[in-house]
């Protein structure tokens, strides 16, 4: 009896390590035909980089590492390849088909370089700080987003509680507004010390914004 439990508990992880190992394979041969249409696919190679990595489908290719299977199948650079994983979890497919592969992670980088933890949407929403202004993502190039991506980088500031609650703040602020309807944008700034918020509106949203106001302290 215990040789038969033995041998089914052996047959199914035969048959899970198949399964991997062909899932693994199929994976593989995806990253294969797509690389040649990297500007098009490039998403879809990031998928199954990511599939690979986070399963560990590499170890049912008898790899110790991810990174050594890029190696030796010679699948790409382990740095293109943490690039497209990022842009992966980081964003949906529309979005980052729309920017292309450089554009999506020039601004991955970016907003993990922003004090305030900007996410992807909300600098697609709102544009990139370049020069003190902000822009549209599509008017500025890929290489405008990285450098300033660096600049924050190297400015690599300490970011007061502060600073921190209030951008916090001015964000859920316009989270809010926005979801009642108004067209606004609420960025925290600092006098001396002391963090406060300035809400940009328009003059078809301002008369309404103010009788809101106005009700909710009645």
């Amino acid at each position: 009896m215990k040789s038969k439990s033995t041998a089914l508990v052996v047959s199914k992880g035969t048959a899970a390590a198949s399964a991997a190992t062909k899932r693994a394979e199929a994976l593989l041969e995806l990253i294969a035909r797509r690389k040649a249409r990297i500007a098009e696919d490039f998403y879809d190679i990031g998928e199954a980089l990511r599939e690979i990595l986070d399963k560990k489908l590499y170890v049912a290719l008898g790899h110790r590492s991810f990174g050594e299977l890029l190696e030796k199948r010679a699948v790409m650079g382990r740095t293109q390849a943490s690039k497209l994983v990022s842009i992966a979890r980081a964003m949906p497919r529309k979005e980052a088909l729309d920017l292309g592969p450089e554009k999506a992670y020039a601004l991955l980088q970016y907003t993990r370089a922003t004090p305030e933890g900007d996410s992807v949407a909300s600098v697609l929403a709102e544009g990139v700080r370049t020069k003190g202004r902000r822009r549209s993502v599509a008017a500025v190039s890929s290489r405008a987003v990285a450098t300033e991506a660096k600049a924050l980088r190297d400015k690599g500031r300490k970011v007061s509680e502060a600073e921190r609650d209030g951008r916090r703040a001015a964000r859920a602020a316009q989270a809010s507004l926005r979801a009642h309807g108004f067209e606004v944008r609420v960025e925290a700034e600092a006098t001396g010390k002391v963090w406060g918020a300035r809400i940009h509106v328009g003059v078809d949203d301002l008369d309404a914004l103010v009788r809101a106001a106005t009700r909710a302290v009645k």
